[in-house]
């Protein structure tokens, strides 16, 4: 149990702070995926989890693509861009600013996220239309949107969907895929003080969903959508699955880099000491 606490206070401080601050120092990076990829790196050694496709459909990288991901813990910001192979940029809320500045800090330098507040209509049209003017502009115009509203940890039932990005796909004819992960909180679950190393997690994708105007309204489109969230939350929650029946995705970023990160960690025990013993005799 203690050794428990002891290894969620080491996760909860390396991804809120010490892979953020690593990163702001831009160790290996060239550009500004090169410093998502690093962190994550840093957080697929620290954490050594194994993700498997159960899915015959892949992840897909059409031009201005909208990824719905279930929200299931602060592992979601590393496990999703892993999933969407780091060609997405997420949808967070401002409260990240105020729980891990450095989080938001590096995320600006990278430009890898908008932020939103939670304020009245006019204010989050207004953010819909700037977040359309920059995609259109960058060069990773995909999306990472949590349309559940909030984390659910351990929650096996479906859940309904905000509307705001659906709505978002249909005005400006944006497709969408669906990706739910199986057991992002058994790395790290933070409402109760839980992190583990060595999860086994299962990622089903859906094919890319079209705003069809024929066939569609809004509101039609928004309750389809709906509709195959609903069916696949139930191949990923109401079905055993055994891995020795899928391969593991991912598996080249793993053995082709942790022979470098041996030294990189070096580092960052020493500033997980300083930090800790800052706060410690505060």
């Amino acid at each position: 149990m203690i050794g428990n606490l002891i290894f969620f206070i080491l996760s909860f401080f390396s991804i809120g702070y010490i892979f953020p601050i690593l990163g702001i120092f831009g160790l290996h990076s060239k550009t500004k995926k090169d410093i998502i990829f690093q962190i994550i790196r840093y957080a697929r050694y620290l954490f050594s989890f194994k993700i498997y496709r159960i899915s015959k459909q892949k992840v897909e990288h059409h031009k201005d693509l909208i990824y719905l991901c279930n929200h299931r813990s602060f592992s979601d910001m590393f496990i999703d861009q892993i999933l969407t192979e780091y060609c997405g940029k997420t949808i967070a809320r401002y409260m990240v600013l105020i729980l891990f500045p450095f989080s938001y800090i590096l995320s600006k330098i990278a430009d890898n996220g908008y932020f939103i507040n939670r304020g009245n209509i006019g204010q989050i049209d207004e953010f819909f239309k700037k977040v359309e003017i920059n995609r259109k502009l960058d060069k990773y115009n995909n999306l990472i949107v949590y349309p559940e509203g909030t984390r659910r940890p351990r929650q096996n039932e479906s859940s309904i969907l905000k509307k705001g990005f659906i709505y978002h796909s249909y005005n400006y004819n944006l497709p969408i895929q669906i990706i739910i992960t199986k057991n992002k909180e058994e790395i790290i679950e933070e409402k109760k003080f839980k992190a583990k190393r060595n999860a086994i997690l299962f990622v089903y994708y859906s094919p890319i969903i079209f705003p069809d105007y024929k066939k569609f309204t809004r509101e039609e489109y928004y309750e389809y959508i709906q509709n195959i969230w609903d069916c696949s939350w139930k191949k990923v929650y109401k079905t055993k699955y055994d891995i020795r029946s899928f391969k593991e995705i991912d598996q080249d970023y793993i053995h082709n880099n942790n022979n470098n990160l041996s030294q990189e960690f070096r580092l960052f025990k020493y500033l997980f000491l300083f930090i800790f013993f800052m706060i410690f005799f505060y």
